[in-house]
């Protein structure tokens, strides 16, 4: 009994791990313990990750071709997206249980698509569910939302560093929707004692995606307050070392997605800023889907063998 509830627990605390590429539960266990800097962010994050796993066991549900911290984490991001924007209590915990199975069905639908061609779902259902729930709950009143409460005050400590690392602490800790500097250095840290590697491209991600910015709006403060470079240090890891073999070839085809990425997400961003709804992360998704499908078209030896 006891070794089964063990087991659980690290199905769920790989959830957060997996967000980040990390396989390792132990690192999920303190990125959950991180969100709760956030406290409406972590309950509501964590509440949807627990319905989202018990409907699965209700109908019997068992991932076949990945694990269920990748079949799970979907439902997380979409917890912590709604914790972002509303109050955690009981007017929206049916909201929670609803958008977390609905992003558990997106995920299985999306990785019966996908998998025969050997491609990776990423954040797509998340990101989805996101612009579709920022679009319904527009019209939910009973809602409270915590927006107009959230403009905090930036960190004393944020003044004496580098404009560029407090940004780049920023955008990292977007990709968990906890908009927080402290949260950001915490999964910087996580990244440099998990993998150097990882934390390296996930820093020339952000340096990439910020040059690209500034080259194209003319403005490097502009690009250095940019909110969406979170999709940028994301593609970098993905394509520089987790889908691709590390080296020079993986770090120059993560800076091309970054390109990629920085121009879908300013056409995403015209097209949904009459709604004010932001992009999520469909820009880092759909990059790094489309290379892949071409490096393995192309049968590119770049492809890692964790990745087939």
């Amino acid at each position: 009994m006891h070794s089964k509830v063990l087991h659980k627990i690290k199905e769920l605390l790989h959830a957060y791990s997996s967000i980040l590429f990390i396989s390792d539960f132990r690192w999920g266990g303190l990125i959950f313990l991180f969100t709760f800097i956030r406290p409406n962010a972590g309950f509501a994050g964590f509440t949807a990750l627990f319905f989202a796993y018990f409907f699965a066991q209700l109908i019997g549900y068992e991932p076949k071709n990945q694990s269920w911290g990748l079949t799970l984490y979907n439902s997380l991001l979409t917890g912590l997206l709604l914790g972002q924007f509303f109050k955690f209590g009981p007017s929206l915990i049916p909201l929670l249980a609803i958008s977390s199975i609905f992003a558990l069905l997106l995920n299985t639908f999306g990785q019966k698509l996908l998998f025969p061609l050997q491609l990776p779902l990423l954040s797509l259902p998340a990101s989805a569910l996101g612009i579709l729930l920022d679009l319904a709950t527009q019209g939910y009143h009973d809602l409270y939302s915590i927006l107009p409460y959230q403009i905090t005050t930036p960190h004393p400590i944020e003044a004496a560093l580098p404009l560029v690392w407090v940004s780049y602490c920023k955008a990292l800790a977007s990709i968990l929707f906890v908009k927080d500097f402290v949260f950001g250095v915490a999964l910087s840290l996580i990244l440099v004692f998990h993998s150097r590697i990882l934390f390296l491209f996930s820093i020339t991600g952000f340096l990439s995606g910020v040059l690209f910015q500034a080259l194209l709006t003319g403005s490097w403060n502009q690009s250095l307050h940019n909110s969406t470079h979170f999709n940028s240090i994301l593609v970098s890891m993905a394509l520089g070392a987790v889908f691709l073999i590390p080296s020079l070839s993986s770090l120059a085809l993560s800076v091309v997605g970054v390109g990629v990425t920085v121009l879908l997400t300013d056409g995403f961003k015209s097209l949904l800023y009459s709604r004010s709804v932001p992009v999520h992360s469909i820009p880092y998704a759909l990059a790094v889907i489309l290379i892949l499908n071409a490096l393995k078209t192309s049968r590119s030896k770049w492809i890692s063998t964790l990745f087939g």
